[in-house]
């Protein structure tokens, strides 16, 4: 371990496209039905990551920890249309255009070369969303 505090800054652009083939539930009243979909976004991630050694009697080790920020842009409305087989149609809609990402993790080094993480990603949890599509 070189320095006992780092931090470094991270930038991140990904593509997602998505397609979903039509379904259809049988058996009941509460068969699922939906439509065919294609829907693609970009996402473009700024953030910080920062690493703290640790060094205590016998353990060697860092505490790890990011916050970032993720902007969508693309099919940012996505929706499907669903029906139960007894009852009205019904959309489906999400992706926030802007989300808060954290992350928080634990680092592990054993005197054999190999090391042990343990990321724990917060982003499930933690989502901050801004201007998010709702439900009707």
């Amino acid at each position: 371990m070189d320095s006992p505090f780092s931090v470094e800054p991270y930038a991140g652009l990904a593509w997602a496209n998505l397609r979903s083939r039509a379904l259809q539930e049988c058996d009941g009243s509460a068969a699922l039905s939906g439509a065919s979909q294609s829907d693609q976004s970009t996402t473009t991630t700024l953030g910080v990551r920062g690493r703290q050694a640790l060094t205590p009697d016998k353990f060697e080790g860092a505490l790890t920890a990011g916050a970032g920020w993720r902007h969508a842009f693309g099919d940012l409305n996505p929706a499907t249309k669903m029906a139960f087989d007894a009852g009205d149609a019904f959309t489906v809609a999400g992706v926030p255009r802007n989300a808060a990402l954290l992350e928080a993790g634990l680092e592990s080094f054993r005197r054999a070369p190999a090391a042990r993480r343990l990321p724990y990603g917060l982003l499930p949890r933690c989502r901050i969303a801004h201007r998010s599509p709702r439900l009707p």
